[in-house]
């Protein structure tokens, strides 16, 4: 599968956890924060694909989130960094 497919994928499952995605410009990687209380990644849109795809698998992994049901190149992409 190829990256910009599992970075959609990755995005597909931390929304059905209702966490918000954010991406933006600056000097930053990115991460997991709450904004007026509601849960949201900010990633920055300038970093290439794969290290947007590991902010969200970290965020995947921090938070708990189950990816079971998740394509077996999702699985794998995210079992890389447990």
């Amino acid at each position: 599968m190829k990256p910009k497919k599992i970075l959609k994928e990755l995005e597909n499952l931390i929304e059905e956890n209702e966490i918000d995605i954010v991406y933006g410009i600056g000097s930053f990687t990115g991460g997991y924060c709450l904004l007026n209380n509601l849960p949201v990644v900010v990633i920055n849109k300038r970093i290439p694909i794969e290290e947007k795809a590991t902010v969200l698998v970290k965020v995947i992994n921090s938070k708990k989130i189950d990816f079971i049901g998740s394509k077996k190149a999702v699985k794998e992409f995210i079992n890389r960094f447990n």
